[in-house]
């Protein structure tokens, strides 16, 4: 009974899904990723518990602990090198001048790969299972749907998360996120200009060597980074002294 509820909720969920992203209206009705969502977490852990002698023996493996431990190192590594490089890439500065952003970055590239080799290892162990199911003749109706069940969730939303990520998630943080919490306008606490030769309105971030990075809007409202040189006033009445 359990599977079966836990089924329907799950194709209903993507079906619901499927309706409006072919008729582009996903984006209005994003709320409805709670009901696939739930119903997949749901039906992760029905069988986390129900096949917990098999995860036991593939959790306790060394080989798998090993594997496991080499991914992360080098999915961390390369994400943290690519989003580095891209950040400097995109605003021409060192990337450990945003060094917040980059990790938050790393982060969420991270977290897609892993989403992928996690479905990628469900489909797979979905398929092993189910040519056991065939050699041992057993045809219960809740390891058919625990087949079905794996292999819509690799699916859909491999597909589906990934796209979200790569196409909305990390572009909205860059238009919406990146400017407004690493850059600021060109004012101090005193209300005086930090860099003289650049207008107050500008969003800047002092750089190391002395320069500064400026994000400004282009034409197409897009953020266009550029870096200077800042020139400091020089206080008169110090100057007097000296």
């Amino acid at each position: 009974m359990v599977p079966r509820i836990l089924l329907s909720h799950v194709m209903a969920g993507y079906i619901l899904l499927l309706i409006l992203h072919a008729f582009s209206l996903l984006h209005e009705n994003i709320w409805v990723l709670f009901f696939p969502v739930i119903a997949t977490l749901a039906s992760t852990e029905y069988f986390w518990i129900r096949l917990g002698n098999i995860r036991s023996k593939i959790i306790e493996s060394i080989t798998v602990k090993l594997g496991m431990i080499t991914l992360g190192i080098l999915i961390f590594f390369y994400f943290s090198s690519a989003s580095g490089t891209h950040l400097e890439l995109l605003t021409k500065v060192s990337p450990g001048v945003f060094g917040p952003f980059e990790t938050l970055l790393t982060f969420t590239l991270s977290s897609v790969a892993w989403m992928v080799l996690v479905q990628l290892s469900l489909t797979a162990f979905s398929v092993i299972y189910l040519i056991k199911l065939c050699l041992d003749k057993d045809d219960y109706i809740e390891n058919m749907l625990f087949i079905t069940v794996s292999g819509l969730t690799a699916s859909f939303f491999l597909v589906l998360g990934t796209k979200a990520i790569f196409n909305n998630a990390i572009p909205y943080i860059f238009e919406e996120h990146f400017v407004a919490h690493m850059y600021h306008s060109n004012e101090g606490l005193d209300k005086k200009l930090i860099c003289s030769n650049i207008a107050s309105s500008e969003q800047i971030v002092l750089l190391p060597s002395g320069g500064v990075s400026i994000a400004t809007r282009n034409n197409q409202e897009e953020w266009v980074f550029t870096v200077d040189v800042c020139e400091r006033e020089v206080n008169k009445s110090s100057q007097a002294d000296t």
